[in-house]
């Protein structure tokens, strides 16, 4: 099954968690992106799955800063490919 974009904008994961893409910071850290995580949460709650991932890069500190506001807990660092330190922190919700 291939992976897309759903009209709520974010990406189906595993069977217990949804995952929200970088696409979310191209709408702004205040305000919009704030909407965006609850409407996104308010659908994770109705389909029944438990969390919401996400990933934010090491350098945006600000970014990982507003999503710790908004229940985001870092749960591990990962590295591009190429790359020998954390470039991104993956970061989880239960909802």
């Amino acid at each position: 099954m291939a992976r897309r974009l759903s009209p709520m904008g974010f990406l189906p994961g595993k069977k217990s968690v949804t995952i929200l893409g970088n696409w979310l910071w191209t709408w702004g850290v205040a305000g919009l992106a704030r909407v965006l995580v609850d409407k996104a949460i308010a659908r994770v709650r109705e389909l029944g799955l438990a969390a919401v991932q996400l990933q934010v890069r090491v350098e945006l500190v600000e970014n990982r800063a507003a999503f710790e506001q908004m229940g985001f807990q870092v749960v591990r660092g990962e590295a591009h490919p190429g790359y020998d330190r954390v470039t991104s922190w993956v970061m989880k919700r239960v909802v």
